[in-house]
């Protein structure tokens, strides 16, 4: 089968899996079948059965994950999940780097979030980039954002915003806005 498991029931319940690596004390706990997954820290991937090609780096990192793909998560509880509907938790093709960074997101695909709680509370958006600490950090539901900076787009709730600059659109409600620059928090009476 070509499998590594180092810590502690790592792996444990695999059957069919191919070609994982797991490290870390519950590392891939519940992997069935899934393949070609590196799992690295306490109960990464703990729940992930039937997702492949998923990189999880860091402790709890893609904790809930069920059948998602393509995901890479690095950071303490990155790519965490939703506890309440596990089964739910399919995201594809994302890229979570950073403590808590994507932390909630169940469904959401392709999204690139960089920095310590980056889209943190982030659900089921789509195409979203997110760069520096706690950039939209409250978006459960928005989609094709671009935000950079501390803070920016914090409690946005709006689509295809670009945001630039520390807390620049932090609770914009409006739909293809562009703000650049630190601290423009006006809200966006623009909506679609």
């Amino acid at each position: 089968m070509h499998n590594t498991f180092i810590g502690h029931v790592a792996g444990f319940n695999n059957e069919t899996g191919l070609r994982n690596t797991y490290v870390g004390d519950s590392a891939g706990y519940t992997n069935v079948l899934e393949s070609d997954n590196t799992f690295i820290g306490t109960a990464s991937g703990f729940f992930t059965h039937s997702g492949y090609g998923n990189t999880f780096i860091g402790s709890r990192s893609g904790y809930w994950n069920s059948t998602g793909r393509g995901n890479v998560y690095a950071g303490i509880e990155a790519g965490f999940g939703d506890a309440v509907t596990p089964l739910n938790n399919n995201g594809e093709d994302n890229t979570f780097i950073g403590n808590y960074s994507g932390r909630s997101n169940s469904s959401g695909s392709a999204n690139t979030f960089l920095g310590i709680e980056a889209g943190k509370e982030n659900i089921d958006g789509w195409y979203n980039i997110f760069i520096g600490d706690r950039s939209g950090f409250n978006c459960q539901h928005t989609s094709s954002n671009i935000f950079m900076g501390f803070n920016t787009g914090y409690n946005a709730t709006g689509s295809a915003n670009i945001l630039i600059g520390n807390e620049s659109g932090y609770s914009t409600v409006g739909t293809g806005n562009c703000f650049f620059g630190k601290f423009f928090r006006q809200l966006s009476s623009r909506q679609s």
